[in-house]
C-alpha cells in the first residue's frame, strides 16, 4: 500500500513537473536525489543534486539538501560548507532547516556551545518548534557539565569530598587554637618572633 501510494505520488509530481513552465530537467534531478536521499542511496543522491546545481533553479535548497547528504555520509565539513552556501534570508523555513541541522551536527561532534548557538538562530526563526528546544536544552546541560568537569579538574577547585574533610580539620585547628590563646598568659604572647 505504501509503494502504491509513493508511486501515485511520484507520478503526480512528474507530472506537474513536466507541465510547469520551468525547466523539468532542474526538478526531475532534485526529486530523484530526494528519492536516492529517502531509500540511503546517498551517492547517487550526491550524483542527481550536482546535476540539479547545473540548472539555476532552487540552488538553495539544492545546496541544503547536498549538505544533509554530506552529512548522512560523516563529512560535517563539507555539510556545512553547502549548508552555508543554501543560506538565506529571504526563505525562513530553509534558514531554520539549516540552523537546526547545524546545531545537530555540532552536538553530535562534541561542539555544544555551537549546538546551543545554532537552536537558538533555530528558535529565532520557529519560536515554536519544541525539537529545537529540547536540544537547546540538551547543549545547555551539555555546557553546563563540561564547565563542572573542567572547574574539578583544575588545580584550585579540591573535590566536594576532600573540601569537606579539609573544612573539618581547619574547624578542628581553630577551636584548639582559641582555646589555648584564650587560657595563654599575657606574658607568652610578647615573646619575640623567630626568626626563620
Amino acid at each position: 500500500m505504501a509503494k502504491k501510494i509513493m508511486r501515485l505520488v511520484l507520478l503526480f509530481s512528474l507530472l506537474w513537473l513536466l507541465t510547469a513552465c520551468d525547466s523539468p530537467e532542474t526538478h526531475l534531478a532534485v526529486l530523484q536525489g530526494n528519492y536516492a536521499f529517502a531509500r540511503g542511496e546517498y551517492h547517487e543522491a550526491t550524483f542527481k543534486y550536482l546535476q540539479a546545481l547545473d540548472f539555476e533553479r532552487w540552488k538553495s535548497r539544492v545546496h541544503y539538501n547536498l549538505g544533509n547528504v554530506y552529512h548522512e555520509l560523516g563529512e560535517d565539513d563539507a555539510a556545512l560548507q553547502e549548508w552555508e552556501l543554501a543560506f538565506s534570508d529571504q526563505d525562513k523555513e530553509l534558514s531554520f532547516r539549516i540552523a537546526f541541522n547545524q546545531g545537530v551536527l555540532f552536538f553530535g561532534q562534541g561542539h555544544y556551545q555551537e549546538a546551543y548557538d545554532a537552536f537558538r538562530r533555530a528558535l529565532t526563526v520557529h519560536p515554536a518548534s519544541v525539537d529545537a528546544k529540547i536540544n537547546l536544552e540538551h547543549a545547555l546541560r551539555k555546557i553546563s557539565r563540561k564547565r563542572q568537569e573542567q572547574q574539578t579538574e583544575s588545580p584550585q577547585a579540591a573535590l566536594p569530598e576532600a573540601k569537606g574533610e579539609s573544612e573539618r580539620i581547619l574547624d578542628y585547628v581553630r577551636r584548639n587554637e582559641s582555646f589555648t590563646w584564650s587560657s595563654a598568659p599575657e606574658a607568652d604572647h610578647h615573646k619575640e618572633e623567630q626568626q626563620w
